[in-house]
């Protein structure tokens, strides 16, 4: 069930949805993500928030929970879903998403440039 923790715009806008995977491990969450994006896409809905929390960890485990969600939300499988954009909001506890359409595409990411080469630095110059 979706939670609302965030502050409510000012004027009649109806808030976005919001999916709270506090405590969940990976695979749960990515499968809850799924059912919700489904879900919100089927609704006609623009926008989304999941909320994943920040991230504590503890010294033998780092936290994992926001980083996966990150990368299947900018994946094909986020894409394949609807999900155009995400940020990080409320001190990167939480991603605002920005869906498509019913039916409108989403192109795949534009590819990074590539780097340069660093130079090669040969001990016989110096």
């Amino acid at each position: 069930m979706p939670h609302r923790h965030f502050e409510e715009d000012d004027g009649d806008q109806e808030p976005p949805p919001e999916l709270d995977l506090h405590g969940l491990n990976p695979v749960a969450a990515l499968q809850r993500l799924q059912q919700f994006l489904h879900a919100t896409r089927v609704q006609g809905l623009l926008e989304a928030r999941v909320i994943t929390g920040r991230g504590r960890g503890t010294p033998k485990h780092p936290p994992v929970l926001r980083q996966r969600v990150e990368l299947f939300l900018s994946g094909p499988q986020g894409r394949a879903l609807g999900v155009k954009s995400s940020r990080r909001i409320a001190k990167g506890g939480a991603l605002e998403l920005t869906l498509a359409a019913p039916g409108e595409a989403v192109p795949p990411p534009r590819p990074k440039p590539p780097s340069r080469p660093k130079p090669r630095l040969d001990p016989r110059d110096f």
